[in-house]
């Protein structure tokens, strides 16, 4: 299971009043919930990836000094931060 939510909470208002939701516009009743999944596991670890994967293509350009970097190389950046993710995510699914 790759895709479950990695701080997922629950918000029950405990107040006599009507309160604004946290996702969406309408107004919670006293006394209800609502369930937020948060962020995937995955998108957790692709973004805790990120700085490092994007610290090897700055590497790997050779050119540190500049400061400019096509729109091509985001999408690729973020791609390995994605394929990094779903790796750590296999390899907890083999260990014991």
């Amino acid at each position: 299971m790759s895709n479950f939510p990695a701080f997922p909470f629950e918000y029950h208002n405990q107040t006599r009043d009507y309160q604004k939701s946290f996702v969406t516009d309408k107004m919670l009743p006293p006394d209800a919930s609502e369930q937020y999944s948060g962020l995937t596991a995955r998108d957790y670890l692709a973004a805790k990836a990120l700085p490092v994967v994007a610290e090897r293509f700055n590497f790997n350009r050779g050119n540190s000094d500049d400061r400019y970097i096509a729109v091509e190389s985001f999408e690729s950046i973020a791609g390995d931060a994605y394929l990094m993710a779903d790796a750590m995510l296999k390899a907890r699914e083999t260990r014991p």
